[in-house]
């Protein structure tokens, strides 16, 4: 009887949170979920506390009907300024603007960084880290879970604004460490699309140059200034 009890319990706490992630009252930053609020400052503090940031990563894509592509690689993060290394390119933001090299192409296209209210911002180095704390979502801590031995919490954001590409967006976390494990953005197309950081090591050094596009670092490329 006990456990038909606490059973039933479980149900209606659970049931209770989907209500209110679904109802219309879950539109405003007022409407946030106390508990994720505490966690995501947790976070917050924990990523603030490092000059620097190197990770492996996986960025997976999928699309209704096609094979996932996944793409894994490096990243490097000091403030605003990143770099990314993949197989098959390079990315270099020194916080004024953006290269991306492309080996295969061996074309180099230099641009400027985007708005931050860009939509395609979203799970980038710049942003992955403190997405969450720009004011244009609303968010809840909706499941616990356990995944190989760690106990991970789960948070949706729901943007304020309805006319983004994305309509929701999954923060995992994990519970003991408060490190980001993955974030997964849901299109309205159908599309997910999942950024999945690995090991991570904090406060290597690295100086404003490692950041900036050289060409002499790559002989042969053609470079293409989008820069307005």
């Amino acid at each position: 009887m006990k456990q038909r009890f606490f059973l039933l319990v479980l149900i209606v706490a659970f049931s209770a949170k989907m209500n209110f992630a679904q109802s219309g009252q879950f539109t405003t930053i007022a409407d946030n979920d106390p508990e994720a609020s505490a966690i995501l400052k947790k976070v917050k503090e924990k990523y603030q506390s490092y000059k620097e940031i190197m990770a492996a990563f996986s960025l997976i894509i999928s699309i209704p009907e096609e094979d996932d592509f996944v793409q894994k690689g490096t990243l490097i993060r000091q403030g605003d300024m990143y770099y990314l290394k993949m197989p098959q390119q390079e990315v270099l933001c020194n916080g004024n603007s953006i290269a991306m090299v492309l080996h295969n192409n061996k074309e180099v296209q230099i641009s400027d960084i985007p708005e931050e209210d860009a939509d395609d911002n979203l799970l980038t180095p710049q942003s992955i880290f403190d997405f969450y704390d720009s004011g244009k979502y609303t968010y809840l801590l909706v499941n616990d879970i356990s995944e190989k031995g760690r106990v991970l919490h789960q948070i949706e954001f729901k943007p304020i604004e309805s006319d983004g590409e994305y309509f929701k967006i999954r923060l995992t976390i994990d519970k003991k460490t408060n490190a980001i494990v993955r974030a997964k953005a849901f299109a309205s197309d159908g599309s997910r699309y999942t950024f999945v950081l690995g090991k991570t090591t904090t406060n290597t050094t690295h100086d404003k140059d490692f950041f900036t596009f050289k060409s002499d670092k790559f002989p042969g490329y053609y470079v293409e200034d989008l820069r307005e």
